[in-house]
């Protein structure tokens, strides 16, 4: 019997990339999605087959899943461009591939969401996501659900504020939260594909509250801290003028991120990498 296939969505990305990786390195031959089939120079050698695709193209997803085994989706956008928005993206484009899976009678689908969505149900990106996940569970497929607390790359821009001079912290800083690296996560997925859980928590090794994470990133660039704290009804009043007079592309990832700071975001702790060292690597390309 040969290699099971698995198909990734949003293989260009920074998860993407690593879930490339961590499917070939169990053995899988990977089909990797992608717009800009060029931004997987660096994974080439890890995938079998490169599908270049709009996923936002219903027509053009036919065919895509066929004869794979599994279907894994990383898709999702923070700064809408192109003219696409969150349910174009976050919600159709994985609805598009939800379906072709399902005519091409895939065994699994798995999804990254994320942690927290419960609390975050009034943000606009993380209601598309949700509401795929409900299309995902009533679909008849056999699906993972997997939940991260944050990425590395997310907390990337608290150290491009501290290579700056100044980090700006809501409220106290308090916080708490356990960002994954990307690996890591990916790790998690391969596992929870294969395994019998339907929905996945994970955060990574380290729980931090946002002013540990302004520290860190001090630290690594051996600067003295310096912390400026927003009071939380600026934030929350400054968003709601944003929904009144701007529209989603502008106000969505501001949306997304005040909300996320005022939430204390903790998974179950897995994985070796810690933030602190992804922040030293940072400082090293300064």
């Amino acid at each position: 019997m040969g290699k099971k296939l698995v198909v990734i969505a949003g293989a260009t990305g920074y998860l993407g990339q690593h879930l490339v990786r961590a499917f070939h390195g169990a053995g899988y031959r990977v089909r990797a999605i992608a717009r800009h089939p060029a931004k997987l120079d660096a994974v080439q050698a890890h995938v079998t087959e490169t599908i270049r695709l709009e996923v936002t193209d219903e027509s053009a997803c036919f065919g895509v899943c066929r004869d794979a085994d599994t279907v894994v989706s990383a898709l999702g956008i923070t700064r809408q461009k192109d003219g696409l928005d969150y349910w174009d993206v976050d919600f159709r484009a994985n609805l598009n591939l939800l379906e072709d899976a399902k005519r091409n009678s895939v065994e699994r689908f798995l999804f990254v969401h994320v942690l927290g969505a419960e609390a975050l149900a009034d943000v606009a990106a993380v209601r598309a996501k949700t509401a795929f996940v409900d299309a995902l569970t009533r679909s008849g497929l056999d699906y993972r659900i997997v939940r991260p607390a944050g990425y590395f790359t997310d907390m990337s821009a608290f150290f491009e504020m501290a290579a700056n001079g100044v980090v700006w912290l809501p409220g106290n800083g308090e916080r708490k939260l356990n960002p994954i690296h990307g690996a890591d996560l990916a790790e998690v997925c391969v596992a929870a594909s294969e395994g019998g859980t339907r929905d996945v928590q994970a955060g990574g090794p380290d729980i931090l509250t946002y002013n540990d994470i302004a520290a860190l990133a001090f630290h690594a660039l051996r600067k003295r801290p310096r912390i400026r704290r927003i009071p939380r009804w600026l934030v929350r009043a400054s968003v709601g003028v944003l929904r009144r007079v701007t529209p989603l592309r502008v106000y969505g990832p501001i949306e997304f991120l005040a909300s996320v700071l005022d939430t204390d975001i903790v998974g179950p702790r897995v994985g070796s990498r810690h933030l602190e060292n992804h922040f030293r690597n940072l400082a090293q390309k300064k």
